[in-house]
């Protein structure tokens, strides 16, 4: 038994993560806000502003914990990338699992 995220989680700090056992294993979900391509930049910072202070609530964060889930936040081009390397990682073990759509 193990979780799958690369730290343990504080709802059960005695079990180990998958990546104690198989270093490099991580398959953690995510929840982000996104907005259509072409929004003008000055949206983009009032959404990214809002969200960034929401996830600095007390009753969001603790909501978040006991949900066991984290809170963070990063800047739009921050999440971009981590949205295109997430994408990348999938894709990689799709293709080397055979499991790419015919």
């Amino acid at each position: 038994m193990g979780v799958a995220s690369v730290e343990r989680t504080p709802l059960a700090p005695d079990v180990p993560t998958i990546a104690e056992t198989v270093p490099g294993y991580e398959a953690t979900s995510w929840v982000g806000i996104v907005a259509p391509a072409g929004t003008p930049q000055p949206v983009v910072d009032k959404i990214s502003g809002a969200f960034a202070k929401a996830m600095k609530n007390p009753d969001i964060i603790k909501r978040l914990t006991d949900l066991g889930a984290t809170a963070e936040t990063n800047s739009p081009v921050e999440f971009k990338t981590f949205i295109t390397e997430d994408r990348a990682k999938w894709v990689k073990l799709a293709k080397d699992a055979r499991l790419e759509s015919q």
